[in-house]
Parts: structure tokens; C-alpha cells; sequence
């Protein structure tokens, strides 16, 4: 199951923005070998659960057939909840 996530992001002058979507999957269960990574607030990583754009592509259809995805992707840090072992699940 991959659960889509939406943000309207605004442009920074103000005249306009996009939708950005994307989806989240099952994460791998979390490595416990040695010791924890140490987190900066400077340091993004990838979501452990990131789907794919192929994987989005089919939840959106699935989800709104008659609405088309738009050809355009790209790629966006978004800063999510986090202690001090890194990512916190979605639930």
C-alpha cells in the first residue's frame, strides 16, 4: 500500500506555486548495527519509505482515474518529525 501525501508549495515572490504529491510505502525496518547515526539539521536523508514516481503514478490512478498526472517531476526537501534515532514512523 503506498500512502500519497500532498502539499500545495507556494513561489516565493507570491504569484503562484504547484501541487507537490508524493507517497510513502512500507519502510524497511531500521538497522541496528553499531551506533546511531549523528543528526544535524543540515543533513537531509531520504525517506526510508519514499515511493517511487512509478509507484505514485499508479496509487494516483488507481485512486482518480479520470484525472491525469502531470508529466512533470522533481525532487523537494521536506522536513519531517524526528528524534534522536532519525525518522519517526507515519501512522
Amino acid at each position: 500500500m503506498i500512502v500519497l501525501h500532498g502539499s500545495w508549495c507556494p513561489m516565493a515572490d507570491g504569484t503562484g506555486g504547484r501541487f507537490f504529491l508524493w507517497g510513502e510505502g512500507v519502510a524497511p525496518p531500521p538497522s541496528r548495527r553499531g551506533r546511531p547515526p549523528r543528526l544535524t539539521a543540515y543533513r537531509a536523508r531520504e525517506h526510508p519509505g519514499q515511493a517511487s514516481t512509478r509507484q505514485v503514478r499508479t496509487a494516483w490512478s488507481a485512486l482518480v482515474p479520470s484525472v491525469p498526472m502531470p508529466a512533470l517531476e522533481s525532487e523537494a526537501v521536506i522536513w519531517l518529525p524526528a528524534g534522536t534515532e532519525g525518522h519517526r514512523r507515519a501512522h
